[in-house]
């Protein structure tokens, strides 16, 4: 009888050693998520996550398994797009005139678990860091292509205020549903910003763009009246 309970304890050491050892929601920390790779199996459909249960028998090989955790929380960023209209330096010449443009965004965006996963399927993403970089990436590209928008509809109107544009609009009309679809974007909030006025660098260009073209053809006018004074031979006065 006591060999039997002896037996008894062992064995439910030993359960207990191989359940913590595959019990893979105890290994991630507070507010992340993780991802279970193996060399059997590769990336895990299963995601452990706190509060839901996950086992992973992948773990009960040694050095089978390893396990990337990611933060579960969304990511925040400050961008900053600016430049200038084409030829503006030209146009304003050596005045006051400021064509330049410059837009200021606070980002939030997030990724499901199963979007990190799928990240990590087509190679996009390894762990943490990778995945910040690729979110950094792109959502720089978010505020060139939500700037480009502004310009475009400041250039329309010339009572055009960003602010009244709201993150639906811009999702409707830069169409990022379908152009980052690994991650939701939540919050776009223009934190400052700088349009420069279409209104006169279009009059300014209008009148610019005459007189180059007038000082062009002098110049080509000269340089065919040259070109024929050095064909000139005298053999006309004969």
């Amino acid at each position: 009888m006591k060999k039997f309970f002896v037996c008894l304890f062992i064995i439910a050491i030993f359960g207990s050693f191989v359940f913590t050892i595959g019990w893979t929601q105890i290994k991630i920390k507070p507010d992340t998520l993780g991802i279970v790779i193996s060399k059997l199996h590769g990336i895990d459909s299963e995601i452990a996550q706190k509060g839901k249960f996950t086992f992973h028998k992948d773990f009960l090989l040694p050095s089978n398994a390893r396990l990337i955790q990611f933060k579960n929380k969304p990511f925040f960023t400050e961008k900053t797009v600016s430049g200038s209209l084409p030829s503006a330096d030209i146009y304003a010449g050596n005045s006051l005139y400021d064509f330049s443009y410059s837009f200021t965004f606070e980002i939030e965006a997030h990724a499901e678990p199963e979007d990190i996963r799928n990240l990590m399927i087509k190679n996009l993403i390894s762990d943490q860091e990778s995945f910040d970089k690729y979110m950094e990436i792109n959502l720089q590209a978010v505020a060139q292509e939500t700037a480009a928008y502004y310009l475009s509809r400041a250039s329309e109107d010339p009572l055009f205020m960003p602010e009244s544009i709201t993150i639906v609009d811009i999702y409707k009309k830069c169409r990022f549903n379908e152009k980052y679809p690994d991650f939701q974007i939540d919050v776009i909030a223009l934190k400052n910003s700088k349009i420069p006025d279409y209104e006169l660098y279009r009059n300014i260009r209008n009148r610019t763009l005459p007189e180059t073209n007038i000082t062009n053809e002098s110049q080509d006018s000269s340089s065919e009246d040259e070109s024929e004074m050095e064909n000139y031979t005298g053999d006309e006065l004969l």
